[in-house]
């Protein structure tokens, strides 16, 4: 990923964009974190719009899966009893209905989207004319689950800049 700015060419901390595109905010961090992706936002442009359009990779993804089905075995012995969850007896039977296969989806799911929403969320950082026209088409797309975020990426953009002026030259 490279960086042109001023003539000179910076590349991209190795890991910045997995890093912005896994990030969960947590206080203090996201500043400093939203900084470092500013610092870098030609190089990084290009990878948030893939990371939009494609989602993750397939390793992530297999990462989240297995993750997700460890946790389901962890919850079935929990509800095996259910004592000491606080769930009153409906509660607690609704809870045992959820399937291995439905959980371990809707945790893929929830990845997927949370993936794209911070791929989203950097391109309202990097702020190129590329990235305003797919935020402008994800925010106008009602069926997008991107569109809220889309929106709200949209209200953070700093006008887009001007090209220089020539005819004053």
């Amino acid at each position: 990923m490279l960086l042109t700015g001023g003539g000179a060419a910076a590349q991209a901390p190795p890991g910045l964009a997995l890093r912005w595109l896994l990030h969960r905010c947590e206080t203090g961090e996201e500043g400093a974190l939203q900084k470092e992706v500013r610092a870098y936002r030609a190089a990084l442009e290009p990878v948030f719009i893939e990371a939009v359009q494609r989602g993750p990779a397939r390793k992530l993804v297999g990462d989240v899966r297995r993750n997700a089905a460890r946790q389901f075995q962890q919850r079935r012995r929990l509800l095996t009893t259910g004592e000491g969850l606080g769930f009153d007896a409906p509660s607690l039977d609704l809870a045992r209905q959820v399937t291995q296969k439905g959980f371990v989806d809707q945790a893929e799911r929830d990845f997927v989207i949370s993936y794209q929403s911070q791929a989203v969320a950097g391109l309202g950082i990097t702020a190129g004319e590329p990235a305003r026209q797919l935020l402008r088409k994800l925010a106008a797309d009602p069926a997008s689950p991107l569109q809220s975020s889309a929106r709200r990426a949209l209200e953070t953009l700093p006008p887009p800049a001007q090209p220089p002026d020539r005819s004053k030259n």
